[in-house]
């Protein structure tokens, strides 16, 4: 429901009805909860993949936010979206180690999670070394999402 009322309407625009969006939220969570339990080998599987989903997602952003000035929300942004998916084009592919076959072959075993995160930095750091320029937005919106 969290998407329904708070994420999906600023991104498809006001205009679109909220206990509908709540509902195909709640839908769409429910069939990608059931497919991800049915694809894990069990329960401590799943529970480390979500910990490390967690871990590459947000880790930079808040560690970032609590400690430093730079950046924003752009950079937050950028940078939970570079660790996630580097994570999880490694998920996906199955690859036990960042890099894959080609960095295994070549005597390098490095682990997933933290190389993720680490490319997670480096996205916060090239977004808040190169500043949004202003008058800019998407589709048209307001507020945090136009801003990105």
């Amino acid at each position: 429901s969290v998407l329904g009322q708070n994420v999906l309407p600023y991104l498809l625009g006001s205009r679109k009805n909220r206990l509908a969006l709540t509902r195909w939220s709640i839908l769409g969570v429910a069939t990608a909860s059931a497919a991800v339990a049915f694809l894990g080998e069990n329960a401590y599987s799943l529970l480390e993949e979500a910990y490390a989903m967690t871990f590459v997602g947000l880790l930079v952003p808040l560690s970032m936010g609590l400690f430093t000035k730079s950046g924003g929300e752009r950079s937050a942004l950028i940078s939970m979206g570079a660790g996630t998916g580097c994570w999880l084009l490694h998920l996906l592919s199955g690859w036990e180690n960042w890099g894959g076959p080609v960095l295994r072959d070549l005597g390098l075993e490095l682990p997933v999670a933290l190389f993720s995160a680490l490319l997670g930095l480096l996205a916060f750091a090239v977004a808040a070394a190169f500043p949004k320029t202003h008058g800019t937005s998407v589709n048209g919106l307001r507020g945090p999402v136009a801003q990105f």
